[in-house]
């Protein structure tokens, strides 16, 4: 069975893009279909020049001129809030177009998956609606990273639904019961039939809830407690033009452990680290974000490009051989931070 996907992102998150796709490649094989909506020139024009097999590419532009009410959300809400809005339309929009299409998943641009896709359709069934819960107290009780529609009638009446209130109020604060696009899920196991809430603990670990599990390898395969790692949300991890990326676990009051660390973010480092390269020959003028202000103050939440290593509390990744003189600099004060 071919399997669908659809996801958005402008250029600054094309190296995140990227790594996902080519997770999903690597554990759904070749039969996929990743529709990609660009949010800007660069993306769409970066990605055609890639030519990558199995995504399909959809301009912002084209979107707008399908549903006409969204030139009247953008001006009333920011830019991010305006891309909230944007997720149940992008599913809507492909059910609609594609009748061909059993099942669409949607995922976040910075989700990877590990592991073959089977217990997520599996847990589904001929469930209509698949969704995923936090699994962490005092965040809103489902995520948006990850939903399955089937093109069914209730699918799609799910996601009309979804669509017009996004429509109406999508913005990043809580109002009575509403956050952005994601509370809208709150009461979709009772207002809509064969709703499915995921309870693989591999479906949805993510930087919110990592704490709670235990990361282990078994035959050569990851599990979160008893099931298999199919996809981690790396919803906090950020580049920066130093060659960093910001795990920014702190965040979410969790521990940089080395299981968490090796077995998952490590592979993610990776990928983005391949992703760069990639962007880079397309090329891509900028996929990366601000200067972190004070290395010393920042360091603890950053990992460099290469090899991962652990320096007292500190994670880090170096490879002085591909990052050039200013690592050297770099270099220094790490080995002063150690010395100290």
């Amino acid at each position: 069975m071919r399997l669908y996907f659809c996801t958005y992102f402008d250029h600054k998150y094309l190296a995140y893009g990227l790594a996902l796709y080519q997770s999903l490649v690597r554990v759904g094989g070749q039969q996929l279909t990743l529709f990609v909506l660009c949010l800007d020139d660069i993306t769409f024009d970066s990605l055609q020049k890639l030519s990558l097999p199995g995504v399909s590419l959809i301009r912002l532009s084209h979107l707008e001129q399908k549903y006409p009410s969204l030139a009247t959300a953008r001006k009333n809400r920011s830019l991010t809030e305006y891309y909230f809005t944007l997720t149940p339309v992008l599913p809507s929009y492909l059910l609609a177009q594609n009748p061909e299409i059993e099942l669409l998943a949607y995922v976040d641009a910075d989700l990877y998956f590990y592991s073959a896709l089977d217990p997520i359709y599996g847990e589904l069934g001929d469930g209509s609606i698949l969704i995923v819960p936090h699994r962490r107290a005092g965040r809103p009780t489902y995520n948006v990273g990850m939903l399955v529609f089937r093109n069914d009638e209730v699918g799609r009446e799910c996601l009309g639904w979804w669509r017009e209130r996004c429509l109406e109020w999508c913005y990043h604060r809580h109002e009575a019961g509403k956050f952005a696009d994601q509370g809208y899920l709150e009461d979709w196991p009772s207002r809509f039939r064969d709703v499915v809430v995921s309870q693989h603990k591999g479906v949805g670990f993510a930087p919110w809830n990592a704490a709670q599990h235990e990361l282990t390898v078994r035959a050569g395969c990851v599990f979160v407690d008893s099931d298999p790692l199919i996809f981690y949300h790396f919803g906090a991890v950020r580049m920066t033009r130093s060659c960093l990326v910001r795990h920014n676990l702190p965040f979410y009051s969790t521990r940089m452990t080395r299981a968490l660390k090796n077995l998952v973010y490590a592979p993610y480092v990776r990928a983005l680290r391949s992703a760069v390269a990639q962007a880079k020959v397309a090329p891509i003028p900028d996929v990366d974000c601000e200067e972190p202000k004070s290395f010393k103050r920042s360091l603890s939440r950053e990992l460099f490009f290469a090899r991962l290593v652990i320096i007292g509390p500190l994670l880090i990744e170096v490879d002085y051989g591909t990052l050039g003189p200013r690592l050297a600099k770099f270099r220094k004060r790490i080995l002063g931070l150690f010395a100290s």
